[in-house]
């Protein structure tokens, strides 16, 4: 019986017309979609350009608490610069199931750790992205809309929150469900963006009820890939990916952003003008890895440039892993009050109260860190890691600058501060 249950639902989801809208740029096609291996309904909607063929792919990841209109400012940004757009929902975790726990009696918070914490849609986010993509071939070549539209050798995606733990699913990294140590990866899939992202354990706010991650996840992650951040307490959580992965890594700190600022969500000029370089980014990204661009265009400098006009999110913290030495300042971080070497909260400026520890990463053939206060130097270390104490008191701007001296030359860093005491 419930097999004939599942067929009927599939011949009516089959026969059921699709949605089809447009512009003067883009078009959208609105499907149902049913995979009848999880018995699961993916309402999806795909966005392409009226012009041409033959355009790369991305697939969009809402959060918890989401719809296909989430991150509507970076799909329509995309689509209008050559992508094709694929977005599913996913129902489990999704703004309909969301009002559904709240109608139950279920507060914000209770239906957010609901859905986080619920390890079988940990298993049917990532593979909703990869059976969407099994239908992209479908539409590519047989959808009177869709036929040649697409192609499909060059795929990435973006997702936000719940949605940058399907990104990482999908590009490799392993997952932690009950019945034991999972890989999701798609290898169709040749570059991600994750926004907002999950270290190892589990959120401390939401009680790590989502901890599908664990120190050694991130290793298999070979494909490009770019954090865009937050600042707020959970910073160096959030960074525990990309201090794994190898190269190719991105990790770029929104200076005054929050995290429901990059989603479509709450209007606000900080969340649309944090839309605004994410989605500029975000092109840029894809542009380099799936259409072929200079990788040297997706920069600092680039990024900085986004922010010039803007009167809250005026900075982005860059820090990268290529095929090069490479450095990072963990602490002091940019735009944080420390008082008495323990960071308190995200501030415009970064002001240090008392003394503190410098901390630094290094990777890829350093061998000794020198530490300098307005180019005067206070301290080489050759023993990982690499740290220093600042103790002595000053009052007034510095500026704390690293140069990492390696086989290859030399890496520099810097990050100017107030210092108090």
């Amino acid at each position: 019986m419930q097999r004939v249950i599942k067929i009927a639902c599939l011949i009516i989801i089959l026969l059921m017309p699709s949605f089809v809208g447009k512009s003067d740029e883009y078009a959208f096609k609105n499907f149902e979609i049913y995979d009848e291996s999880r018995n699961r309904i993916i309402p999806t909607t795909v966005y392409y350009p009226i012009d041409g063929k033959n355009f790369p792919v991305i697939v969009i990841s809402h959060g918890a608490g989401g719809n296909r209109t989430s991150l509507i400012t970076h799909v329509l940004h995309l689509v209008k610069n050559g992508y094709v757009v694929i977005v599913p929902e996913h129902v489990s975790s999704n703004k309909d199931y969301l009002e559904y726990l709240m109608g139950k009696g279920y507060t914000f918070k209770e239906a957010l750790k609901e859905m986080v914490g619920n390890t079988t849609e940990w298993e049917n986010r990532p593979k909703d992205i990869s059976y969407v993509i099994d239908m992209a071939y479908i539409w590519n070549e047989s959808d009177k809309d869709l036929k040649g539209k697409m192609d499909l050798s060059k795929i990435g995606i973006l997702g936000h929150s719940y949605g940058a733990y399907t990104v990482m699913a999908v590009l490799g990294a392993l997952v932690k469900m009950p019945y034991g140590i999972t890989s999701f990866e798609d290898k169709r899939i040749k570059a991600g963006i994750a926004i907002s992202p999950q270290g190892a354990g589990g959120n401390p706010k939401l009680d790590r009820v989502n901890d599908y991650f664990f120190n050694g996840s991130w290793k298999n992650i070979t494909k490009p890939i770019s954090f865009f951040v937050e600042s707020d307490d959970l910073v160096e959580w959030r960074k525990e990916p990309f201090n794994e992965i190898l190269q190719n890594v991105y990790f770029l700190r929104f200076i005054a952003s929050k995290h429901i600022d990059f989603a479509d969500w709450k209007e606000s000029l900080r969340g649309r003008e944090t839309k605004n370089v994410s989605k500029n980014l975000a092109l840029r990204f894809f542009n380099v890895y799936l259409k072929g661009y200079d990788k040297n265009l997706y920069n600092e400098e680039y990024a900085d440039s986004l922010c010039k006009t803007n009167r809250i999110v005026i900075d982005i913290a860059w820090e990268d892993k290529l095929k090069r030495p490479f450095i990072s300042i963990e602490k002091p971080l940019v735009g944080y009050l420390y008082i008495f070497d323990k960071r308190i909260a995200p501030i415009r400026n970064t002001i240090i109260i008392g003394k503190i520890v410098v901390e630094i990463n290094a990777y890829d053939g350093i061998e000794k860190v020198g530490f300098y206060v307005d180019d005067e130097l206070k301290f080489i270390d050759d023993i990982p890691p690499y740290q220093w104490l600042w103790g002595e008191m000053s009052m007034g701007r510095h500026k704390i600058k690293i140069i990492a001296y390696g086989m290859e030359g030399t890496v520099e860093k810097e990050i100017e501060v107030i210092k108090i005491l």
